[in-house]
């Protein structure tokens, strides 16, 4: 194992913060980064951990003791040439694409919230997270999600 002898990250990252009126308001972040790395013979490879563009969206409702929330996340997709070559020989973290080569392929979930505070102490939450029950895995994390899930919870504060 060696360092590159030079590597170049650059990326953006935008915000949006957007009240539609006084119960709706509308929150985004979209991220993409890139990296080259330049081998000490010249040779430049993607930097690995560098992952694909990524984001959320979410459209927020909210009215005294209610708030519901909608939101989306979602990852881009890395092509067999996007990975660095020491994941490009690891194809059990990666799905194969049709000439059987790894790649992380793009992915999304749909998710939503609640919470009805009953009192100024007391809150009850329920989240159902990916309803679609979408299979994925975060870029080079080699773990799939878990799937469906619903969260119940309550806050209770002294």
């Amino acid at each position: 194992i060696q360092n590159g002898e030079k590597a170049s990250i650059y990326g953006l990252e935008l915000g949006l913060n957007y009240k539609l009126n006084d119960q709706f308001s509308l929150i985004g972040h979209y991220n993409i980064t890139k990296g080259e790395q330049t081998e000490v013979d010249g040779n430049k490879i993607p930097v690995r951990h560098v992952a694909p563009a990524f984001g959320d969206l979410q459209l927020n409702y909210e009215k005294e003791s209610l708030k519901l929330g909608l939101f989306a996340q979602f990852n881009g997709q890395f092509d067999f040439e996007d990975l660095d070559p020491s994941q490009q020989s690891r194809p059990y973290l990666y799905a194969l694409d049709s000439n059987g080569n790894p790649y992380a392929p793009s992915w999304y979930t749909l998710n939503i919230r609640s919470r009805y505070s009953l009192n100024e102490a007391l809150s009850l939450n329920v989240t159902l997270e990916n309803m679609t029950g979408q299979r994925y895995r975060t870029y080079s994390s080699g773990v799939s999600a878990a799937g469906r899930n619903l969260i119940l919870g309550a806050r209770y504060l002294f």
